[in-house]
Protein backbone atom coordinates (compact mmCIF):
# COMPACT_ATOMS: atom_id res chain seq x y z
CA UNK A 1 0.00 0.00 0.00
CA UNK A 2 1.48 3.60 -0.59
CA UNK A 3 2.07 6.14 1.47
CA UNK A 4 -0.49 8.59 0.33
CA UNK A 5 -3.26 5.74 1.07
CA UNK A 6 -2.15 4.85 4.59
CA UNK A 7 -2.12 8.53 5.73
CA UNK A 8 -5.79 8.55 4.22
CA UNK A 9 -7.06 5.71 6.23
CA UNK A 10 -5.14 6.58 9.48
CA UNK A 11 -6.31 10.15 9.19
CA UNK A 12 -9.99 9.38 8.56
CA UNK A 13 -9.95 6.33 11.48
CA UNK A 14 -8.67 9.48 14.13
CA UNK A 15 -11.19 12.11 13.00
CA UNK A 16 -14.82 9.97 13.05
CA UNK A 17 -13.58 7.11 15.80
CA UNK A 18 -15.18 4.46 13.99
CA UNK A 19 -13.90 1.95 11.95
CA UNK A 20 -17.90 1.74 10.20
CA UNK A 21 -18.31 5.58 9.59
CA UNK A 22 -14.70 6.14 8.55
CA UNK A 23 -15.00 2.87 5.81
CA UNK A 24 -18.13 5.10 4.40
CA UNK A 25 -16.33 8.07 3.94
CA UNK A 26 -13.20 6.24 2.23
CA UNK A 27 -15.78 4.15 0.16
CA UNK A 28 -14.47 0.80 1.17
CA UNK A 29 -15.73 -1.80 3.11
CA UNK A 30 -15.04 -1.91 6.88
CA UNK A 31 -13.65 -5.42 6.80
CA UNK A 32 -11.34 -3.98 3.50
CA UNK A 33 -10.14 -0.93 6.00
CA UNK A 34 -9.56 -3.66 8.98
CA UNK A 35 -7.35 -5.21 7.04
CA UNK A 36 -5.74 -2.19 5.42
CA UNK A 37 -5.15 -1.08 8.94
CA UNK A 38 -3.51 -4.21 10.39
CA UNK A 39 -1.01 -4.58 7.32
CA UNK A 40 -0.04 -0.60 8.17
CA UNK A 41 0.46 -1.80 11.70
CA UNK A 42 2.35 -5.09 10.57
CA UNK A 43 4.49 -2.56 8.40
CA UNK A 44 5.44 0.01 11.35
CA UNK A 45 5.65 -2.42 14.28
CA UNK A 46 3.38 -1.31 16.04
CA UNK A 47 -0.33 -0.35 17.19
CA UNK A 48 -1.67 2.93 16.01
CA UNK A 49 -5.44 2.38 17.42
CA UNK A 50 -7.15 0.56 20.58
CA UNK A 51 -9.90 -0.73 18.21
CA UNK A 52 -12.01 -2.33 20.67
CA UNK A 53 -12.80 0.63 22.57
CA UNK A 54 -16.07 2.82 21.40
CA UNK A 55 -15.22 5.43 19.89
CA UNK A 56 -11.99 3.98 18.61
CA UNK A 57 -8.72 5.72 20.32
CA UNK A 58 -4.99 6.52 19.53
CA UNK A 59 -2.82 4.80 21.17
CA UNK A 60 0.30 6.43 22.21
CA UNK A 61 1.97 5.41 19.64
CA UNK A 62 -0.91 6.20 17.31
CA UNK A 63 -0.65 9.78 18.81
CA UNK A 64 2.68 10.23 17.73
CA UNK A 65 2.32 9.00 14.32
CA UNK A 66 -0.65 11.49 13.81
CA UNK A 67 0.94 14.30 14.46
CA UNK A 68 3.83 13.20 12.28
CA UNK A 69 1.23 13.12 9.36
CA UNK A 70 -0.29 16.49 10.55
CA UNK A 71 3.35 17.75 10.61
CA UNK A 72 4.31 16.35 6.96
CA UNK A 73 0.91 17.95 5.60
CA UNK A 74 2.31 21.32 6.53
CA UNK A 75 5.69 20.68 5.53
CA UNK A 76 4.15 19.87 1.67
CA UNK A 77 2.52 22.66 1.53
CA UNK A 78 5.13 24.73 2.44
CA UNK A 79 7.37 22.88 -0.12
CA UNK A 80 4.62 23.53 -2.93
CA UNK A 81 4.47 27.72 -2.19
CA UNK A 82 8.30 27.56 -2.12
CA UNK A 83 8.41 25.77 -5.52
CA UNK A 84 5.67 28.07 -7.01
CA UNK A 85 7.15 30.71 -6.00
CA UNK A 86 10.38 29.56 -8.06
CA UNK A 87 8.65 28.90 -10.87
CA UNK A 88 6.86 31.93 -13.31
CA UNK A 89 4.63 34.14 -11.60
CA UNK A 90 1.51 32.15 -13.71
CA UNK A 91 2.25 29.86 -10.69
CA UNK A 92 1.55 32.50 -7.67
CA UNK A 93 -1.13 32.09 -5.75
CA UNK A 94 -2.68 33.52 -2.67
CA UNK A 95 -5.29 32.64 0.29
CA UNK A 96 -6.74 35.68 2.39
CA UNK A 97 -8.49 35.15 5.36
CA UNK A 98 -10.69 37.19 6.86
CA UNK A 99 -13.93 37.80 8.98
CA UNK A 100 -16.89 38.46 6.91
CA UNK A 101 -16.64 42.47 7.93
CA UNK A 102 -13.40 42.72 7.21
CA UNK A 103 -13.27 40.85 4.12
CA UNK A 104 -16.03 43.31 2.54
CA UNK A 105 -14.06 46.41 3.63
CA UNK A 106 -10.62 46.31 4.76
CA UNK A 107 -9.43 43.96 2.50
CA UNK A 108 -11.21 44.78 -0.73
CA UNK A 109 -8.96 48.01 -2.24
CA UNK A 110 -5.91 45.56 -1.77
CA UNK A 111 -7.28 42.79 -3.55
CA UNK A 112 -8.23 44.81 -6.34
CA UNK A 113 -4.56 46.44 -6.44
CA UNK A 114 -3.40 42.88 -6.34
CA UNK A 115 -5.21 41.55 -8.55
CA UNK A 116 -4.31 44.39 -11.20
CA UNK A 117 -0.84 43.78 -10.53
CA UNK A 118 -0.90 39.93 -10.82
CA UNK A 119 -3.53 39.43 -13.27
CA UNK A 120 -2.57 35.59 -13.74
CA UNK A 121 -2.55 34.74 -9.44
CA UNK A 122 -4.82 32.69 -8.62
CA UNK A 123 -6.70 34.29 -5.58
CA UNK A 124 -8.87 33.04 -2.59
CA UNK A 125 -10.61 35.16 0.11
CA UNK A 126 -11.85 32.37 3.07
CA UNK A 127 -13.94 33.72 5.78
CA UNK A 128 -13.84 32.67 9.67
CA UNK A 129 -13.93 33.85 12.92
CA UNK A 130 -10.51 34.50 14.71
CA UNK A 131 -9.62 31.45 16.21
CA UNK A 132 -10.87 29.32 12.95
CA UNK A 133 -8.26 31.44 10.62
CA UNK A 134 -5.23 31.29 13.35
CA UNK A 135 -5.87 27.14 13.22
CA UNK A 136 -6.18 27.73 9.20
CA UNK A 137 -2.93 30.09 8.79
CA UNK A 138 -0.97 27.39 10.97
CA UNK A 139 -2.22 24.81 8.69
CA UNK A 140 -0.82 26.67 5.96
CA UNK A 141 -4.88 27.28 4.13
CA UNK A 142 -4.34 31.15 4.65
CA UNK A 143 -0.93 33.06 3.83
CA UNK A 144 -2.54 35.68 5.55
CA UNK A 145 -5.45 36.87 8.01
CA UNK A 146 -6.95 39.93 9.70
CA UNK A 147 -7.07 39.67 13.10
CA UNK A 148 -8.45 42.01 15.63
CA UNK A 149 -6.50 40.65 18.81
CA UNK A 150 -3.96 41.62 20.51
CA UNK A 151 -4.13 38.11 22.58
CA UNK A 152 -2.32 35.98 19.75
CA UNK A 153 0.26 33.14 19.57
CA UNK A 154 3.65 34.43 19.41
CA UNK A 155 4.30 31.84 16.23
CA UNK A 156 2.32 34.96 14.57
CA UNK A 157 3.61 38.27 13.06
CA UNK A 158 0.58 40.94 13.34
CA UNK A 159 1.39 44.46 11.30
CA UNK A 160 -1.36 47.39 12.06
CA UNK A 161 -3.13 48.48 9.71
CA UNK A 162 -5.92 50.80 11.54
CA UNK A 163 -7.98 51.39 14.57
CA UNK A 164 -11.50 51.01 15.37
CA UNK A 165 -13.92 52.43 17.98
CA UNK A 166 -16.28 50.01 19.20
CA UNK A 167 -19.86 51.07 19.52
CA UNK A 168 -22.48 50.14 21.71
CA UNK A 169 -25.60 49.38 19.37
CA UNK A 170 -29.08 49.07 21.24
CA UNK A 171 -32.49 49.31 18.80
CA UNK A 172 -33.58 52.10 17.55
CA UNK A 173 -36.70 50.51 18.14
CA UNK A 174 -36.41 50.29 22.21
CA UNK A 175 -37.03 52.98 24.09
CA UNK A 176 -33.93 52.64 25.93
CA UNK A 177 -32.34 53.21 22.13
CA UNK A 178 -33.33 57.06 22.53
CA UNK A 179 -32.68 57.37 26.51
CA UNK A 180 -29.38 55.09 26.81
CA UNK A 181 -26.62 57.45 28.84
CA UNK A 182 -23.40 56.53 28.33
CA UNK A 183 -22.83 57.29 31.68
CA UNK A 184 -25.35 55.09 33.08
CA UNK A 185 -24.43 51.41 31.70
CA UNK A 186 -26.55 50.26 34.48
CA UNK A 187 -29.49 50.83 32.59
CA UNK A 188 -28.74 47.89 30.28
CA UNK A 189 -29.53 45.65 33.24
CA UNK A 190 -32.29 43.04 31.98
CA UNK A 191 -31.78 43.89 28.72
CA UNK A 192 -31.26 41.01 25.86
CA UNK A 193 -27.84 41.13 24.33
CA UNK A 194 -26.19 39.48 21.40
CA UNK A 195 -22.54 38.52 21.54
CA UNK A 196 -20.08 36.66 19.80
CA UNK A 197 -18.86 33.23 20.61
CA UNK A 198 -16.47 32.75 24.01
CA UNK A 199 -13.18 33.42 23.30
CA UNK A 200 -13.47 36.44 20.21
CA UNK A 201 -12.29 39.35 21.14
CA UNK A 202 -15.42 41.57 21.18
CA UNK A 203 -16.78 38.72 23.37
CA UNK A 204 -14.19 39.46 25.58
CA UNK A 205 -14.31 43.28 25.86
CA UNK A 206 -18.32 42.81 26.44
CA UNK A 207 -18.26 40.27 29.44
CA UNK A 208 -15.63 42.63 30.91
CA UNK A 209 -17.70 45.69 30.71
CA UNK A 210 -20.88 43.79 32.18
CA UNK A 211 -18.57 42.08 35.01
CA UNK A 212 -16.70 45.85 35.61
CA UNK A 213 -20.51 47.53 35.83
CA UNK A 214 -22.39 44.31 37.60
CA UNK A 215 -24.42 44.52 34.22
CA UNK A 216 -26.97 40.98 33.98
CA UNK A 217 -28.46 40.64 30.90
CA UNK A 218 -31.39 38.92 30.33
CA UNK A 219 -31.09 36.97 27.84
CA UNK A 220 -28.04 36.21 25.63
CA UNK A 221 -27.88 35.25 21.71
CA UNK A 222 -24.41 33.74 20.46
CA UNK A 223 -23.58 34.51 16.71
CA UNK A 224 -19.96 33.58 15.01
CA UNK A 225 -19.96 36.62 12.74
CA UNK A 226 -20.65 40.32 13.79
CA UNK A 227 -22.55 41.01 10.70
CA UNK A 228 -25.04 38.88 12.08
CA UNK A 229 -25.01 40.72 15.65
CA UNK A 230 -25.75 44.00 13.87
CA UNK A 231 -28.35 42.61 11.90
CA UNK A 232 -30.06 40.63 14.70
CA UNK A 233 -29.87 43.89 16.56
CA UNK A 234 -31.20 46.24 13.63
CA UNK A 235 -34.29 43.75 14.19
CA UNK A 236 -34.75 44.48 17.93
CA UNK A 237 -33.72 40.84 19.18
CA UNK A 238 -31.24 42.68 21.06
CA UNK A 239 -28.04 45.43 21.76
CA UNK A 240 -24.63 44.29 20.88
CA UNK A 241 -21.36 45.60 20.26
CA UNK A 242 -19.86 46.59 16.76
CA UNK A 243 -16.61 48.56 14.90
CA UNK A 244 -17.83 51.29 12.89
CA UNK A 245 -16.04 48.98 10.34
CA UNK A 246 -18.89 46.32 10.46
CA UNK A 247 -21.06 49.13 10.83
CA UNK A 248 -20.33 50.28 7.33
CA UNK A 249 -20.59 47.31 5.86
CA UNK A 250 -23.99 46.16 7.51
CA UNK A 251 -25.51 49.15 6.34
CA UNK A 252 -27.94 49.26 9.13
CA UNK A 253 -27.00 52.45 11.29
CA UNK A 254 -30.18 53.84 10.35
CA UNK A 255 -32.31 51.06 12.68
CA UNK A 256 -29.95 51.73 15.19
CA UNK A 257 -28.62 53.93 18.52
CA UNK A 258 -25.19 54.27 18.93
CA UNK A 259 -23.24 54.82 21.82
CA UNK A 260 -19.09 55.09 21.96
CA UNK A 261 -18.43 53.82 25.29
CA UNK A 262 -15.75 55.63 27.27
CA UNK A 263 -13.91 52.78 28.18
CA UNK A 264 -10.35 51.21 26.58
CA UNK A 265 -11.73 47.77 26.12
CA UNK A 266 -13.39 49.22 22.93
CA UNK A 267 -11.03 50.80 21.56
CA UNK A 268 -8.70 48.37 19.73
CA UNK A 269 -6.39 47.99 16.67
CA UNK A 270 -6.48 45.67 13.43
CA UNK A 271 -3.99 43.35 11.86
CA UNK A 272 -2.92 41.66 9.21
CA UNK A 273 -0.85 38.65 10.37
CA UNK A 274 1.09 35.50 8.97
CA UNK A 275 2.22 32.32 10.46
CA UNK A 276 6.60 33.41 10.91
CA UNK A 277 7.59 30.06 11.43
CA UNK A 278 6.10 29.25 7.40
CA UNK A 279 7.52 30.42 4.28
CA UNK A 280 5.67 33.58 3.42
CA UNK A 281 5.15 33.89 -0.49
CA UNK A 282 6.14 36.55 -2.94
CA UNK A 283 2.31 36.77 -3.26
CA UNK A 284 1.57 37.26 0.77
CA UNK A 285 4.48 39.50 0.86
CA UNK A 286 3.53 41.96 -1.59
CA UNK A 287 -0.49 41.58 -0.60
CA UNK A 288 0.32 42.69 2.72
CA UNK A 289 2.67 45.66 1.07
CA UNK A 290 -0.63 47.08 -0.62
CA UNK A 291 -2.76 46.43 2.06
CA UNK A 292 -0.60 48.92 4.62
CA UNK A 293 -0.32 51.45 2.24
CA UNK A 294 -4.35 51.09 1.55
CA UNK A 295 -5.16 51.28 5.30
CA UNK A 296 -2.46 53.90 6.39
CA UNK A 297 -2.79 56.20 3.16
Amino acid sequence: MNSDLMEKYVLQLAEVQSLTRAAQKLGISQPALTQALNGIEKRLGYSLFNRRTNPVTLTREGEVYLDYLRSRAVLQKEYEKRISDVRAARNLSLVVGAPEVYAGTVVTDALARFSAEYPECDLKIKIGTLPALARMAANQEVDCFISTSDNISPDFEKIEILKEQICLCIPASWELGSTFRADHPELLNGKNCILLEPGQPLYRAAAAFFEEHDIHVKKTITVDQVALSVKLAAKGAGMTFASREALQYCGESDRLCLYELSSDLFRRSVYICHDRTHYVTEACSRFMDLLIQARTA
